[in-house]
């Protein structure tokens, strides 16, 4: 009798429930874990599909990982069930020990995060070997110590919170900085770092940034400089730069080109192999909302060193520059010049006309860089895109 009164019973509250309105049976739901909110899907057809409208999410890694799932899988799965329905909050819980276990960490656009939370974040994974960190607010200072990492990419753009990053990383290999804010860097044990990237916009007053993060790479074998970072050092007069004698590939990007920086670089660099410069045009990939107003200047001129660079005589086996304007820039055919003509053991010249340029203006520059002179049997390489005549 009492278990035919507790059936009935059951049935009358699920009855109850079936009249509720779905705004209601979700305002509801709300109030419990994302976890206790799916299982309700068994409950009736009609629950089936309920939970994925709840407008609130809330994920605890270690009730997950009792499933068996990963905390990943169990996420990605619940928002692909959901089919895009709006989220309005969104909560991710984590205890220690799931960073503890973790060697890779993407943080993407951070927010509400104190500077302290962040170190206490970072000092929780001892085992941590990469770190991708894209979009910071609300914080000032961005201390990243991290005696195991190895892999570092940050990138702040159109951010103006941050004013402060340390960075100390004894084993880091590879290095990827993006800030076109005006941050201060406080860089300590970067000696292992072998790849590095700088995409740094600075103003003139504030180029030291640069060079210290230029003298913290001893042991760099590759680096990439950005058209940010080496506008920003046009009309610098004094280049405080390094020995790179690890140095075995660079890659040089331009807007206006800054021979004074390429030339004093060169000759910093007596091991360099692979010689890349990438110039690109005025006006193209360039976004006002993303880089600060400024000038962009004149471009420096080409002027002979008063010796040839060591890397240029006796190292350099491949160069290649792309966006070559040619007839329209003396200075980069005479540039081009000065490599063949110098280089003893060039194997490879590959140049890439600008987009700017007609079939007719390629033609032209094809014939006139078959001319030069060479110091070496270099293959030189034309590549040309498809364009129409005119």
């Amino acid at each position: 009798m009492e278990e035919s009164a507790l059936q009935q019973e059951n049935l009358d509250m699920a009855d109850c429930f079936e009249k509720l309105s779905d705004d209601l049976l979700l305002h509801i739901l709300s109030f419990l874990p994302t976890k206790c909110a799916v299982r309700t899907s068994i409950l009736s057809k009609r629950w089936k599909s309920l939970w994925t409208l709840l407008p609130n999410l809330d994920f605890d890694d270690e009730e997950i990982l009792s499933t068996g799932m990963s905390f990943a899988d169990a996420v990605n799965k619940v928002l692909i069930l959901r089919n895009g329905s709006r989220i309005r909050n969104f909560r991710l819980s984590f205890s220690r020990s799931y960073f503890e276990r973790h060697h890779v960490l993407n943080l993407m656009s951070l927010r509400y995060f104190s500077d302290d939370s962040f170190e206490e974040l970072l000092s929780g994974c001892p085992v941590l070997e990469e770190l991708f960190l894209n979009g910071v607010t609300y914080m000032r200072a961005l201390k990243i110590c991290v005696p195991t990492l190895k892999k570092l990419d940050v990138e702040f753009v159109n951010i103006v919170k941050v004013t402060k990053v340390e960075i100390n990383a004894p084993s880091l290999e590879s290095l990827y900085i993006c800030d076109i804010n005006h941050s201060e860097y406080l860089i300590k044990n970067l000696n292992k770092v072998l790849q590095a990237s700088l995409s740094l916009w600075k103003p003139l007053s504030d180029t030291d940034c640069i060079f210290k993060i230029l003298n913290a790479l001893p042991s760099v074998e590759s680096l990439t400089l950005t058209h940010w970072t080496t506008k920003s050092l046009l009309g610098v007069a004094h280049l405080d730069l390094p020995e790179f004698n690890k140095l075995v590939y660079l890659r040089f990007d331009l807007i206006s080109l800054n021979w004074h920086f390429l030339t004093t670089l060169l000759q910093k660099s007596p091991n360099l192999e692979v010689l890349v410069i990438q110039r690109t045009p005025r006006g193209s990939e360039w976004d006002p909302t993303l880089v600060p107003s400024f000038s962009l200047g004149e471009e420096s001129c080409w002027t002979e060193p008063s010796s040839v660079p060591v890397c240029v005589s006796s190292h350099l086996i491949k160069f290649e520059f792309r966006g070559f304007q040619g007839l329209e820039a003396a200075a980069e055919l005479e540039f081009v010049r000065y490599v063949l003509e110098n280089s003893n053991v060039l194997n490879k010249v590959t140049i890439q006309p600008s987009d700017l340029m007609n079939l007719g203006q390629r033609d032209g520059l094809r014939g006139n860089l078959s001319m030069l002179p060479r110091g070496s049997k270099t293959r030189l390489e034309f590549e040309q895109r498809d364009i129409q005549r005119v």
